[in-house]
């Protein structure tokens, strides 16, 4: 993951800057160089750095980190510094530690619907009958709750709360059975 991501995750280069001092997270740089560019001490300060990883005391001396340009510069020498770059987190570090809230929970947690008025849905249904003629039946002559299901599911989406679950619709026909809205 991208530096940038990894201090948008924690909110802030301060916040992460603990969790790589001690190793809980670790990085790696696709390269390095001196800084300023061109130092005569550039093949001892690579010497330094023979693998891409960068040791967790290496962030107790940086400065100027950018996590946007995925660098930062590092005090490792009194005649120059060491510029890491393409700087990389580990992901799984990441997410142990700041992890991302979910964008939004189940539809459907479980539990006990909503009070929802049931005797308005069904009155809809009832009224809605009366203007049209029963519901359909299935061929076998057993009602046929979909259309009910719709009907009700109708008059709540224009209530307050919300319109519970399809299921919980077809539950409540069950339960309270309304066979003159067949005949």
């Amino acid at each position: 993951m991208s530096l940038a991501e990894a201090v948008k995750r924690a909110g802030s280069f301060e916040a992460l800057l603990p969790y790589l001092l001690d190793g809980r997270i670790l990085a790696r740089a696709a390269g390095f160089q001196t800084w300023p560019p061109g130092s005569p001490e550039i093949s001892q300060l690579y010497k330094t750095r023979p693998t891409p990883e960068i040791p967790p005391e290496m962030w107790g001396e940086a400065y100027d980190i950018d996590p946007v340009a995925g660098r930062a510069c590092f005090a490792v020498d009194d005649i120059a510094d060491l510029m890491a770059f393409g700087i990389e987190i580990e992901p799984a570090a990441v997410d142990k530690w700041f992890p991302t809230a979910s964008a939004s929970g189940p539809r459907d947690a479980g539990g006990r619907d909503p009070d929802n008025d049931w005797d308005g849905a069904a009155g809809h249904v009832g009224a809605w009958v009366d203007a049209h003629g029963p519901l359909p039946r299935r061929k076998n002559g057993q009602p046929n709750r979909a259309r009910a299901v719709e009907l009700m599911t109708e008059w709540f989406d224009k209530e307050d709360p919300p319109a519970p679950a399809r299921e919980s619709i077809y539950r409540w026909l069950r339960t309270n059975p309304r066979p003159e809205w067949w005949m």
